[in-house]
């Protein structure tokens, strides 16, 4: 009898040890969104994308993790195919050296993107960060170079950069509850 509750004792601390390492799987509570939001520069964005948009999934942490990675390259690819359409229709060359610079960028921004995915799966939080927080600055300095010359600049463009870089602090914010074990 001894060796059965000693047995269990053994058990249920591994299983505490275990799940301090592993993020959580249950849903995510409206606090643990809550403390996610607050952490981005723009947490009203931030609160619309993960309440409102009915494809984001906050079913646990990893799966919001993945499904916000997947919007943010999906935002960064769209952006970046917005930018090749302005590069081709414009006649002036330093708008155009802009916009190559942003394309440059995006490019970039979505090979971080990429590499975020690859480490989420294999639970290198910490690298899924700084991918995001590369990917932001990246988006970054193409709005600085657009936005130098307000005149030059396209609206849609100036505010997908900015949507871009609120979606990615939220990837940011995501990876941090990761690391931490949520």
């Amino acid at each position: 009898m001894a060796s059965l509750s000693s047995f269990t004792t053994i058990f249920f601390f591994f299983m505490f040890i275990l799940s301090l390492g592993m993020p959580s799987i249950a849903k995510l509570t409206e606090n643990e969104i809550k403390l996610i939001c607050l952490q981005t520069r723009d947490p009203p964005f931030c609160f619309r994308t993960l309440k409102l948009d009915p494809r984001v999934d906050i079913s646990n942490i990893q799966t919001l993790a993945r499904t916000m990675i997947t919007k943010a390259h999906n935002y960064a690819r769209k952006t970046y195919y917005e930018i090749s359409s302005i590069i081709t229709i414009t006649g002036d060359r330093r708008v155009r050296e802009k916009y190559q610079l942003c394309a440059e960028k995006y490019k970039e921004a979505i090979v971080e993107l990429d590499g975020a995915k690859q480490n989420l799966a294999s639970g290198y939080y910490r690298k899924v960060r700084l991918e995001a927080i590369s990917a932001k600055l990246r988006a970054r300095t193409c709005g600085e170079a657009v936005e130098k010359s307000w005149k030059d600049t396209i609206m849609p463009i100036r505010d997908n950069n900015r949507d871009f870089r609120n979606l990615c602090n939220i990837v940011w914010s995501i990876s941090n509850r990761l690391i931490m074990g949520n």
